[in-house]
């Protein structure tokens, strides 16, 4: 039954722009990608099994921006923003009981895969003295690949300040950062398969509220 098994490949394509001066850094870029031969768990109806073949073939495309913009010196703007499209290119068939079934999952949305997400903030470095806010969004996915367990979008807000000193011929940072100010509740990991119907992919809740002290060393 795995003789068949074959490598898995890709065609990626990718169109970027980098723009820089002196206050304002832009990093911009498209991409396309075919994969072929991904291990896909569908029927082989000269055994009538199901079990993880060579057979599925996924398109993905989207564009991603990295953008900084210098306020005034030491204060820094950002704003990270991507857009994914990931999806089977076709149907898959399985066995369920004494039936064949068709998993309708052609154009849908990969399971766990948000199409938009977002990084931004402020970055703030002065005569040693460093304080950051960010916040981190992330959009809507699905649980299964199906698309009928859909799982909100959620937004986490995190801030982090600190202090730089020279010791010696090193650097030594001392620094605290709070996660998850508003201790959102979310849903973080999933556990699924690529051609995971809706009933078997499993939820975990995101991490609270965390507070986190660091001393570093620059040698």
């Amino acid at each position: 039954l795995l003789d068949d098994w074959k490598t898995e490949t890709s065609d990626n394509f990718d169109l970027g722009i980098i723009f820089n001066s002196k206050n304002i850094r832009l990093n911009a870029s498209a991409f396309y990608s075919k994969q072929y031969n991904v291990l896909s768990n569908v029927n082989n109806p000269i055994v009538n099994v199901n079990y993880s073949q060579s057979v599925g073939n996924l398109s993905s495309y989207g564009a991603e921006l990295e953008s900084y913009f210098q306020i005034m010196k030491g204060f820094t703007f950002f704003a990270n923003p991507s857009y994914t499209r990931f999806s089977y290119d076709d149907n898959l068939v399985v066995i369920s009981g004494t039936t064949s079934k068709t998993i309708e999952v052609k154009g849908n949305q990969s399971p766990a895969v948000p199409k938009f997400m977002l990084k931004t903030g402020f970055l703030f470095e002065r005569k040693g003295f460093f304080a950051n806010a960010f916040a981190h969004h992330t959009g809507a996915r699905f649980g299964d690949a199906t698309n009928l367990e859909k799982v909100p979008d959620y937004t986490l807000f995190d801030a982090a300040i600190g202090y730089k000193v020279k010791f010696l011929q090193n650097s030594m940072y001392f620094g605290v950062e709070v996660k998850n100010i508003a201790d959102k509740k979310y849903v973080g990991m999933i556990t699924f398969g690529d051609e995971q119907q809706n009933g078997g992919s499993g939820y975990f809740a995101g991490f609270p509220r965390t507070f986190v002290g660091s001393i570093k060393i620059d040698f």
